[in-house]
């Protein structure tokens, strides 16, 4: 506030309302219906802008906080009131990685977790259209794996499991070194 008067720092504690009072002539100093107008319409214009970066959150699903019911509701999950906001996010941005195709790294990742974290790798074009899930561990049972895979591959390639043998090998290197020197004397013979 510019030059504020002893009305002026009663009656404005709106920032927005000291922020609009240095915007119009100071003959208003000193009134006490116009620096209540001032104040009200602070009010008004601090909330809106509250709402407005609010809003800047609600554009992704990972940050989401008035609008996660429609999130859920775009996404087709029941809403779950229960749980806590995080969860509500975590579980929206869960259901969109799913969908969609994936790169190998991803669904390695989505077959690995389902599979209780073993290390799993996807070898591309191993055979035409096929590629290979290769476990770092032998797993007793690959169906969740198999549904993981069903719902993420794409529908034109056939996959197949393999497991990594895991075998030990010793390399010994030998390393050489040759330092050559060379110099060029020139001599001068004079009779």
């Amino acid at each position: 506030m510019r030059q504020p008067t002893e009305l002026m720092r009663s009656i404005l504690t709106n920032e927005m309302a000291q922020d609009i009072i240095d915007w119009v002539p100071p003959v208003y100093g000193d009134s006490y219906v116009g620096l209540w107008i001032f104040q009200a319409i602070g009010t008004l214009i601090g909330e809106i802008r509250g709402i407005c970066e609010a809003l800047m959150y609600e554009t992704s699903p990972a940050t989401a906080t008035l609008l996660l019911d429609q999130w859920e509701d775009q996404y087709g999950l029941l809403r779950d009131s229960s749980l806590s906001v995080e969860e509500r996010r975590s579980r929206i941005v869960r259901k969109i990685l799913s969908r969609g195709p994936c790169n190998p790294v991803t669904l390695a990742m989505a077959v690995s977790s389902a599979l209780g974290g073993v290390q799993v790798e996807i070898l591309e074009n191993v055979a035409k259209n096929t590629f290979a899930v290769v476990l770092a561990d032998v797993v007793d049972d690959v169906t969740p794996a198999v549904a993981v895979l069903e719902r993420m591959k794409p529908a034109h390639l056939i996959y197949e499991f393999r497991v990594a043998a895991q075998t030990a090998t010793v390399t010994k290197v030998g390393v050489g070194i040759a330092v050559t020197q060379s110099e060029i004397m020139e001599v001068e013979v004079t009779r």
